[in-house]
């Protein structure tokens, strides 16, 4: 048997590389892992598809417990990330320590790019839209439909990207910024939850055990997301 994961893109590097494989390796179950952003994780199921487990921002996670599709008595807490900028490697260095260092930093760049899809992009439209800015940044952006938008810094096609610090920091090469200075941060907060019908409810329970973890705490911490309680 093998334990179906449907994964916000915001815990990939983690997930992937240390907590996933640290799980098969004390349990001997197979994982079989899919990452998206959430609202496309949240469509998916909606259209039917179908895991044992979901880990997605807490928004999603509680739309589909009020649907019936999860149970709500597997709901936890995992982890959460903020919303940062990151740029190519061996670029100037860029202030975005207070909200006009950040205003001008994206006014000032050539290119930054942003994803259609995440959360990330979602918030971002919705601040440069207060901040009375979205119309020039706009005008240069690029929106991708989903995806790691900093591996656009490293085929040269954007000089800013604008992603959770989790999602950023899965990009190997690129040079991290930061994220948002106060007020104008995020955090994206991520739940897991056990699918209601779930063939494998005891493995399922299991594997969130292990997302709580000592390891699972250290592999978030070293990839740019804070563990739930941290």
């Amino acid at each position: 048997m093998t334990l179906r994961v449907m994964s916000t893109l915001g815990i990939m590097a983690a997930l992937r590389d240390r907590i996933g494989p640290g799980f098969e390796a004390a349990t001997g179950l197979p994982l079989a892992l899919s990452f998206e952003p959430t609202a496309v994780i949240l469509a998916g199921v909606r259209g039917g598809q179908r895991a044992d487990v979901v880990v997605a921002m807490d928004s999603a996670v509680d739309a589909l417990i009020a649907e019936g599709v999860l149970l709500p008595e597997t709901r936890v807490d995992v982890a959460r990330t903020a919303v940062g900028l990151a740029k190519p490697p061996g670029s100037p260095a860029i202030d975005i320590s207070t909200p006009e260092a950040f205003i001008r930093a994206l006014l000032d760049t050539p290119r930054l790019v942003i994803s259609e899809a995440g959360a990330s992009g979602i918030y971002f439209r919705e601040l440069i839209e207060r901040l009375g800015v979205r119309e020039a940044i706009m005008a240069k952006a690029l929106v991708i439909p989903k995806g790691l938008t900093a591996e656009k810094l490293l085929t040269g096609e954007a000089t800013l990207a604008v992603q959770q610090m989790s999602e950023l920091m899965a990009v190997p090469g690129i040079e991290m910024v930061g994220a948002f200075p106060e007020p104008l941060g995020t955090y994206a907060p991520f739940v897991a939850a056990v699918f209601a019908g779930c063939a494998q409810p005891g493995a399922a329970r299991d594997f969130i055990a292990h997302l709580l973890g000592a390891e699972a705490r250290a592999a978030f911490l070293a990839t740019g997301v804070e563990p739930a309680g941290a």
